[in-house]
């Protein structure tokens, strides 16, 4: 790791041919160099790189700030990958009751003015997030092969999925708001851990016949899991 005084640069060596500056998901520096680089070098690229690098970091943190306060301040909500805007309605009388318009220029959903908006939030995903378990994930007969005992929610903020050995797998409700495709990805990939428990050769074989999107998901979850952990529990 190297400090460059403006931001910290985390050095990466490889068998790659020629170096590589970019800003991962977490807004941090990565500089991808061959084995042979040495420490004289790394600054060099850097102080090449150090306008760019600067420019990039800074609008990444406006438009993650951005988004962030939008979320927080209960002004938009992803759902199942959707950005909608939140409205906030005084004739819904129960925060147990909203309603979502998904049209294709108008993505809206009506919530209770009741005072605990996060409350009335986290109702609605965990209902929607059923739904969609319900029809999408208990009734897909592509999923007969694996043999699993039940799908419960979890309140978990890092471990999206997780399979017990007797079968039962838990989603984070969390999750619902992800795409459909990643929603997907986990599930799968708990229910491959029914008939191989551990992260074996054979597991990711399996993971590679049932899921044609996982490499795609696991990405979007490396890059976008800050998105899961904003409302609390």
């Amino acid at each position: 790791m190297s400090d460059s005084s403006n931001f910290i640069v985390n050095i990466i060596k490889s068998n790659r041919k020629s170096y590589l500056v970019k800003i991962n998901s977490k807004n941090e520096v990565e500089l991808r160099v061959p084995l042979h680089f040495k420490d004289k070098d790394y600054n060099s690229i850097i102080e090449k790189h150090k306008k760019w690098i600067l420019k990039h970091l800074k609008e990444k943190l406006e438009s993650k700030n951005e988004f962030y306060d939008d979320i927080i301040s209960y002004n938009k909500l992803f759902l199942f990958g959707e950005l909608f805007n939140i409205q906030i309605k005084n004739d819904i009388k129960n925060y147990k009751n909203y309603r979502i318009e998904n049209k294709v220029n108008i993505k809206n959903i009506y919530i209770s003015s009741h005072k605990n908006i996060n409350n009335c939030i986290k109702y609605l995903i965990k209902s929607e997030f059923i739904k969609y378990i319900n029809n999408n994930l208990i009734k897909n007969d592509s999923f007969d092969i694996f043999n699993y005992e039940s799908i419960k929610l979890s309140n978990a903020q890092k471990r999206w999925g997780s399979c017990s050995t007797k079968g039962t797998i838990n989603l984070s409700w969390r999750l619902a708001m992800a795409p459909y495709e990643v929603i997907n990805s986990v599930f799968i990939h708990e229910l491959v851990h029914t008939l191989e428990f551990n992260h074996s050769k054979r597991f990711y074989e399996l993971i590679d016949k049932y899921d044609i999107n996982s490499k795609e998901s696991n990405l979007w979850l490396k890059e976008n899991s800050f998105i899961l952990t904003l409302y609390s529990e």
